[in-house]
């Protein structure tokens, strides 16, 4: 018994075949994008920007207030609820797998703060009386800045 030719199994153009296969793998490969970074994230852009914002703020009061107001004594609540606000921030960008490149900067912008605030305590014994020079606190402005705009540039760079 033959099998007829419209039921055979087509075997006569196996290269056309691989070809096909080879063109339907490169399509469905195309549609996938690899990604480096993680995505987005809304509330980490907007945290970064409110973070900013109140580290230029207590930086300014810093420079214009007088006094008491300017001591580390009057702050030293500051230091561990900015601490705070910044690990909270990098525990979210912990989340996102490969996103160790923001996680990095989070943990260099706490390092940042620590040095603020040892260059705000007075001498050991009288830490509470200590001041931020005055000549020092636009550099520790622009440090800030810096490190938040790379932050903030970083993050919107992950909406594209």
């Amino acid at each position: 018994m033959t099998i007829p030719n419209r039921v055979r199994p087509a075997r006569r153009h196996p290269q056309v075949m691989a070809l096909v296969f080879v063109a339907l793998a490169v399509m469905s490969a195309g549609g996938c994008a690899v990604r480096l970074i993680s995505d987005y994230d809304e509330q980490i852009d907007r945290s970064a920007s409110e973070l900013q914002k109140e580290m230029d703020g207590f930086l300014t009061q810093m420079e214009i207030e007088e006094g008491e107001a300017v001591t580390y004594g009057a702050n030293r609540g500051f230091y561990p609820y900015y601490a705070l606000e910044v690990r909270a921030v990098r525990v979210r960008a912990q989340a996102h797998p490969q996103n160790e490149r923001s996680v990095a900067q989070y943990g260099l912008m706490l390092d940042s703060l620590a040095e603020l605030e040892e260059a705000h305590r007075g001498d050991e014994g009288f830490e509470d009386e200590g001041t931020l020079p005055l000549e020092a606190i636009p550099v520790f402005r622009d440090l800030f800045n810096q490190a938040w705009a790379a932050i903030i540039h970083l993050e919107v760079a992950k909406k594209r």
